[in-house]
């Protein structure tokens, strides 16, 4: 591996602390949750949640998934966790956890916005963005491991940090400030 890219700054600051990295990690952008369903017929509103009529909301495992983590603590400081932490479904990651969504098997999840800007999935369903205040900040983390390609990496490093890069980010629903 020559870059680490990741959804958050653990696993990066870990890479650093270990001694295998180039240099101290960097903030790339900063992710933002979206509350989505991919029926057609429903336009997520936050008192659907506690809604008899959704019986499952998929998160990310918290344990293991920072946009999981940052679900949880936007429950918590809505007052929603408690009403309904018996509905929650855990994906392993956001991947799972959109498989979640897109199956129906949840009729509603929390996730990135990410996902729902991008290609085939921009159609799909509704969406509303969850207030960036609610929950911890989803800083995602860059970091140049050493290895063969550094110079190729320093390469992507700087496109992803210019201005050319940080506008795909915005694209796609990321926060580069």
């Amino acid at each position: 591996f020559d870059l680490l890219v990741s959804a958050d700054m653990k696993y990066p600051e870990s890479l650093y602390h270990s001694g295998i990295t180039m240099g101290k990690p960097v903030v790339y952008a900063f992710g933002k949750l979206v509350l989505w369903s991919a029926s057609p017929d429903r336009k997520p509103l936050l008192e659907d949640l506690v809604s008899s009529e959704v019986t499952h909301v998929a998160i990310a495992n918290p344990s293991t998934a920072p946009y999981g983590e940052a679900a949880v603590e936007f429950l918590q400081s809505q007052g929603l966790y408690e009403a309904v932490s018996n509905k929650l479904v855990y994906g392993e990651s956001i991947s799972q956890t959109n498989q979640f969504i897109l199956s129906g098997a949840a009729e509603l999840g929390i996730t990135a916005k990410s996902v729902v800007l991008s290609g085939p999935l921009m159609q799909q369903g509704h969406w509303m963005e969850i207030n960036p205040e609610s929950h911890s900040s989803l800083a995602q983390g860059i970091v140049i491991i050493k290895n063969q390609n550094i110079e190729l990496s320093k390469q992507f490093l700087e496109f992803l940090l210019s201005p050319e890069g940080q506008e795909i980010l915005l694209k796609y629903g990321y926060d580069v400030g």
